[in-house]
């Protein structure tokens, strides 16, 4: 006959029956956490470690632009640290630094980076720390030739004296090596690769690794490693950060990036007004080319008409019409401005140099300002992502749309400029009316002296903005400021040894839960009374609730370690479940002849002896003399429960010292209820199995049949040991007792398996420590208060 197998449906693990299997695992948790913490730590420790260096710069307010592309207004689309931070994480700032130093004077040659395998290595670094030693002395290095070749292999340079090693590249499987010597040449040159190194000290028994890379990958890297954020939004203030493998690169990266950024904001900062410097230069040559024509002509009419002075009246109107000359030709050269604006903006010309005009309106301003924020977002993104990304597409729709805004915004002011040159004109023609009214002479000298002063007041006026272009593109370098500079960290960032560990811990812990619960689920524990029946084949006689836990849980049973229901709680539901077991046995017993009966589990700990004890209780309270013998001598508990002696008792009525009707003690409680207990286990090294197996202990069954009504045996697990199986088939019924949630379908299944082999009578099965439900004992509440 197979052994049967569950097809019912397993009930849902709750809160508390988790809890339970992951204690009962508790060394399987603990032992997976210490290994998964030591590994995390080693893992941490082996690693090379990674240093952040930091630095810190303000972006000054109230200058004509902030950083490089200013502080936007209260109409810009995003503050102002927010196209800083883009610009600063852009090629333009990195490059610079980058590039070797005969290209860049900020360059830190990073297409070679050379990390020194032996001042981090934690082994070498305990060793030196054991002997007092201190690491002296460093290699730098440039690549001879740049790399074409993207993800070369780094190179691993041994020293075997000051000056000569052994330089390795390539796989663990395809490695080249190269012996050699730096005294004549500190050219080192292997797998394609061409380095020149340059050692400080003895460098003998030290090992480097060279990390050789392309412009565009060492570009790639400092922006991977690079992070940029305002300390607090709104502050102005930007925090770079730089992690890197040597904490003294790692702080010149950072302040060299700082200086990129700071001259790159100078420049930029300073091209409007270097243009309108440009521009204004261009003009003044002009009109002070049409001044002095305009004086000499003045001065050739007075020596001719021998007239020199005006009348009040005609030195009113010209002042008067100069005046509006100026006026006018400001107006003429701020259209000419907007026209070139407008058709920069047409071109899709740089928005610094759209940004050039000499005097914008502060909406238009504000726009390009916008405009020049959104153009570095868009390079930012493009540097990351492909044309089709949608924010990419979204944000060149937001530029061009803007790029409209402003040149309607510029032709709607070229539009007023016209308008108010116009009515200067009309103006001019009013006073030329009254101008023509004066005699000849004076009309003439009027024409004269009102073309020179005009000229002269426009190039009195181009001169002072020409100087105060020139005093903003010097105070251009004002924009930004430093507020720290970036220091060698002295501390690893990353890995920590103590957030590695924790980690592992963490994982340890997580990985051990879910194994235990893994192996509670796969080993399907009996969980419901239908899965019992379907793994036994038995029919349930009862269901014991757990006392110990849940809604059924006695106080009275908390902390005590040998607890009787009947005897302790004779009103609980628990109680009330053993007089069901009791009553079924009775009825089982009119029909079967039963007299001996025998209780057992399938492993320890399913509790057994506590059924066997208070379904004894039962009987005896209901008049039935009862003999309750513990059998169970490898780990005999009876004794415990009812708080008798141990010894004599079974033992020696098998090895015939004494009969059982001596060694049988009445419970004083319980005048119907009397125990053998197990008596000296330990009888001259006997095997108890050996003892049970006697003819003498079939003997005392029969024996004890005649002088109680019901003798009950306390017998071993049938799975842990064979102790009762050669002599189960000698009482009259079984009881299989599986522990709720904690008896695997495995194990029930093998306990069924080894009665059958012993010829057993089982007639049912117990599902002891059942969960109950929400329900309250109010029957049993009642009965305790009347």
């Amino acid at each position: 006959m197979p052994i049967p197998t569950s097809n019912a449906p397993e009930p849902k693990v709750d809160f508390n029956e988790a809890i339970g299997i992951l204690w009962r695992r508790k060394v399987q948790i603990a032992l997976i956490t210490v290994i998964a913490a030591c590994v995390a730590f080693l893992v941490a420790v082996t690693r090379t470690p990674s240093f952040e260096a930091e630095g810190r710069v303000l972006l000054e307010e109230g200058s004509a632009v902030g950083g490089i592309l200013g502080d936007l207004s209260m109409l810009s689309s995003a503050p102002p640290a927010t196209a800083e931070l883009e610009v600063l994480q852009s090629r333009m700032i990195v490059d610079p630094v980058v590039a070797p130093q005969s290209e860049s004077s900020l360059g830190l040659n990073l297409t070679l980076r050379v990390d020194d395998l032996d001042r981090y290595s934690p082994w070498k670094l305990v060793r030196r720390k054991l002997a007092g030693k201190t690491l002296d002395g460093a290699l730098s290095g440039e690549l001879a030739l740049p790399i074409a070749r993207q993800n070369s292999a780094p190179v691993t340079v041994t020293f075997h004296s000051s000056n000569s090693g052994v330089a390795t590249s390539g796989k663990i499987l395809r490695q080249q090596s190269k012996a050699f010597s730096l005294a004549n040449s500190p050219l080192v040159e292997i797998a394609d690769t061409k380095i020149r190194l340059f050692p400080e000290g003895d460098l003998t028994g030290r090992q480097f690794r060279l990390n050789v890379a392309t412009r565009r990958e060492a570009v790639e890297r400092v922006l991977k490693e690079l992070a940029v954020s305002e300390t607090a939004r709104g502050s102005g203030v930007l925090q770079i950060t730089y992690k890197d493998t040597d904490p003294d690169r790692a702080a010149q990266v950072v302040n060299n990036l700082i200086s990129s950024y700071a001259e790159r904001s100078r420049e930029r900062l300073a091209l409007p007004a270097e243009k309108t410097v440009t521009y204004i230069e261009g003009q003044v040559e002009r009109i002070q080319l049409e001044l002095a024509e305009a004086e000499a002509e003045l001065v050739a009419f007075q020596e001719e008409e021998k007239a020199s002075v005006l009348s009040d009246t005609a030195q009113a109107i010209v002042g008067r019409m100069s005046e509006i000359d100026l006026e006018q030709a400001k107006l003429v050269m701020m259209a000419e401005r907007q026209n070139q604006l407008a058709e920069s903006l047409r071109k899709g010309s740089p928005v610094e140099e759209v940004g050039a005009a000499v005097e914008l309106d502060p909406q238009t301003s504000s726009m390009l300002q916008e405009l020049a924020g959104l153009i570095a977002q868009a390079r930012a993104l493009e540097e990351k992502h492909t044309e089709k990304w949608p924010p990419l597409i979204r944000l060149r729709g937001q530029i061009k749309k803007l790029r409209t805004n402003i040149s309607n915004a510029v032709e709607a002011r070229g539009v007023a400029l016209k308008k108010q040159i116009v009515s200067l004109d009309r103006a001019i023609s009013r006073w030329q009316g009254q101008l023509d009214a004066l005699p000849a002479v004076e009309r003439k000298l009027a024409k004269f002296q009102r073309k020179a002063n005009a000229y002269e007041q426009i190039y009195t006026y181009l001169l002072g903005k020409e100087q105060e272009a020139r005093i903003a593109a010097g105070a251009a370098v004002e924009a930004i400021s430093i507020v720290d500079w970036a220091v060698p960290p002295l501390l690893r960032a990353s890995p920590r040894l103590t957030l590695s560990s924790l980690a592992g811990i963490l994982l340890g812990l997580f990985l051990g839960s879910f194994f235990a619960l893994w192996r509670e689920s796969s080993q399907k524990k009996i969980r419901s009374t239908a899965q019992m029946e379907a793994v036994t084949g038995l029919t349930q006689w009862a269901s014991i609730p757990d006392f110990r836990h849940g809604a059924n849980k006695i106080e009275a049973a908390k902390g005590k370690e040998h607890f009787l229901a009947l005897l302790d709680a004779p009103d609980s539901r628990v109680a009330e479940a053993y007089r069901g077991l009791r009553a079924n046995l009775t009825f089982a017993a009119k029909r079967n002849e039963i007299k001996s009966l025998a209780i057992t589990s399938a492993s320890q700990g399913e509790g057994k002896s506590t059924t066997i004890a208070d379904l004894a209780i039962s009987l005896a309270n209901s008049g039935a003399t009862v003999l309750l013998v513990d059998a169970d001598l490898r780990r005999p508990s009876i004794h415990k429960l009812f708080s008798i002696q141990s010894n004599p008792g079974l033992v020696d009525a098998i090895s015939g010292e004494s009969p059982c009707e001596d060694l049988a003690q009445q419970v004083s409680s319980i005048p119907n209820l009397h125990i053998l207990p197990s008596g000296k286990v330990d009888v001259g090294g006997i095997n108890p199995g050996d003892l049970l197996a006697q003819e003498k202990m079939s003997e005392i069954a029969d024996s004890l049949r005649g002088a109680y009504d019901y003798v009950f045996f306390d017998v071993p697990p049938v799975l842990a040991v064979a102790d009762a199986s050669s002599f189960l088939n000698r009482l009259d019924a079984i009881l299989l007792l599986v522990r709720f949630n904690l008896s695997s379908e495995s194990e029930v299944a093998g306990a069924c398996h080894r009665l059958k082999l012993a010829g057993a009578k089982t007639l049912g099965a117990v599902l002891n420590g059942q969960k109950g439900g929400d329900e309250k004992d109010y029957y049993y509440e009642e009965g305790r208060s009347r």
